[in-house]
């Protein structure tokens, strides 16, 4: 370093220099008159220690002459570089060790995600806090029909040694409860068995197809409630019936009495109203019908060639499912009278009804001659319409010879 005087110029008030020594091309010190000595001084840097650069090279200076200036602005991770101590620049009269000055950064963490949960992780940290594991969120949000858990944050924590402004999200789990249902049959006449189902909340499923029943009922639907009205049709699909993890929703079945209808057949009579009523209920027998002909012998529960035949009824029945009865019929026999007026008997023919009746053998009276048959006499003697023969046979009748 070049001394920093002016060799033509005094420098002590006149006194001009006279000698200097110089030791390995360094200057150590000058003497001028009067016995006055300049010192070579050092500066050196330090606290650079985990800085960047590690080292500066050292100043030589005039002891109070020269300034000392500073090398550079060094960084270190994680801190500010806040200048020399003592600063810079100066003048020194000694040998002196400058020292690097930082201050340590306070970086943020911002939590996101945290659905209305707190925490006591720190809001801001500095590189000697690392390594900083986060702790846990003081509480789970709640959401109607799921299980909601801390997964954890992403990230985990801030490493070791980091720096700057950092951010992690708080992660959940939600997983749908399982509820069951359950069918109750809701009458001691029902019989059958259904196992409980197993549901997932926001999942919809069909309900279990109805494995109940019960005579003379018909499934109409399930109920919420024993004695409440249907509110699901058989195997609907049915969704969020609770909210309730792990909980049974027991639904009612519901049943609707079965009419039944007996149908009279007459078999060729007059016709009957069918009777339409509810299972179990007994119905009086009608009034009878009737057949022009024939003679009405009841109803029967089965037929042969058109008329009631098996068993025969027996009234008031109880009606437990559809059925027809049948009428049975007895056909009417009508006789046919001859009336010989005086001759020769002639024998009656009693026939069925609709039946034909042939002319019998002629009746003979003495004196006189036959004249056929009629339908009406007059003085003991056939008159009227004549018989025409064959004659077909539809009540009981006398005939009349002439």
């Amino acid at each position: 370093m070049p001394l920093k005087v002016n060799t033509n110029s005094d420098l002590s008030g006149g006194t001009a220099i006279n000698d200097v020594v110089a030791n390995n091309n360094n200057m150590t010190k000058v003497i001028v008159n009067g016995g006055v000595t300049w010192q070579k001084v050092t500066a050196s840097f330090g606290g650079l220690s985990g800085a960047t650069p590690s080292s500066y090279n050292s100043q030589v200076v005039i002891a109070d002459q020269d300034e000392v200036t500073s090398p550079g602005s060094p960084t270190k991770t994680g801190y500010t570089f806040n200048g020399w101590d003592p600063s810079l620049p100066r003048t020194i009269s000694a040998d002196t060790t400058f020292n690097a000055t930082f201050s340590e950064n306070t970086y943020t963490i911002t939590y996101t995600n945290l659905q209305g949960q707190t925490h006591t992780n720190p809001s801001t940290y500095q590189i000697t806090d690392t390594p900083i594991t986060f702790s846990n969120p003081s509480g789970v949000y709640s959401r109607t029909g799921y299980q909601v858990a801390f997964a954890g944050w992403n990230p985990t924590g801030i490493s070791a040694g980091a720096t700057g402004n950092k951010s992690t999200a708080a992660t959940w789990t939600e997983t749908a409860n399982t509820y069951y249902v359950a069918f109750d049959k809701n009458d001691s006449g029902a019989t059958g068995t259904m196992a409980n189902q197993t549901f997932t909340y926001d999942s919809a499923q069909n309900l279990t197809a109805n494995g109940f029943s019960k005579t003379g009922y018909s499934f109409a639907g399930w109920a919420t409630s024993a004695g409440g009205a249907v509110v699901y049709a058989n195997s609907a699909s049915v969704n969020n019936l609770t909210t309730t993890n792990g909980g049974t929703v027991t639904l009612y079945a519901k049943w609707t009495i079965n009419e039944y209808t007996i149908t009279f057949d007459s078999n060729g009579g007059t016709p009957i109203a069918a009777q339409t009523v509810d299972y179990n209920t007994t119905i009086s027998e009608p009034t009878d019908p009737t057949k022009t002909g024939y003679t009405f012998d009841g109803w029967y529960y089965s037929e042969t060639n058109n008329n009631g035949s098996g068993t025969a009824v027996d009234w008031d029945i109880t009606v437990t499912a559809n059925d027809t009865l049948y009428a049975k019929w007895t056909i009417n026999q009508y006789t046919i009278t001859f009336d010989s007026n005086g001759g020769t008997a002639v024998s009656a023919q009693t026939v069925n009804y609709n039946s034909t009746v042939s002319e019998p053998t002629d009746p003979t009276r003495t004196g006189y001659t036959f004249g056929g048959w009629f339908y009406s006499e007059t003085s003991n003697n056939g008159s009227g319409t004549q018989v025409t023969w064959p004659i077909t046979v539809t009540a009981n009748d006398t005939v009349y010879a002439k």
